[in-house]
């Protein structure tokens, strides 16, 4: 019997230039916890969608992401974004008074430094990934230089 091995098949092909996403184990638990089904699929989602941006990158690091706890995180404006109401005489800004602490926060393996990030469980999952890569690209961009 012969066995051909495809080093560019499935999940072998790069694996050396690939980020790698670990979820600390308190992230399960955490996301477990949400008393409705919906939030707990929406962030469920979202971090699945965020595995396959991560894995982008072609750094070979590993992001790790897990629940901050509330000691630690930062209160944040919901949503991230500012709203802007237009009346017939001026234009002005809104930004969302509401406000809530981040929840689960990214550190690069080897690094000391952690981002706090707010992964709101009502949102759109695919909306929670852009603004989570946002946010690690900005954390990125902060890391001293080696």
């Amino acid at each position: 019997m012969r066995i051909n091995f495809n080093p560019q098949s499935g999940n072998n092909y790069n694996q050396n230039f690939q980020m790698r996403l670990v979820q600390d184990a308190n992230l399960g638990k955490y996301i477990d916890g949400f008393h409705f089904k919906k939030q707990q699929d929406n962030l469920k989602n979202a971090i699945n969608i965020i595995k396959g941006y991560v894995q982008k990158n072609p750094e070979n690091k590993t992001l790790i992401i897990g629940a901050l706890h509330p000691s630690k995180a930062n209160y944040v404006k919901n949503g991230t974004y500012d709203e802007y109401f237009v009346l017939p005489k001026k234009r002005f800004k809104k930004t969302s008074d509401r406000f809530e602490r981040e929840n689960i926060y990214m550190q690069l393996e080897g690094n000391d430094k952690i981002q706090g990030f707010y992964m709101n469980p009502d949102e759109n999952p695919k909306n929670l990934a852009a603004w989570f890569m946002n946010t690690f690209n900005y954390y990125k961009s902060k890391l001293p230089k080696k």
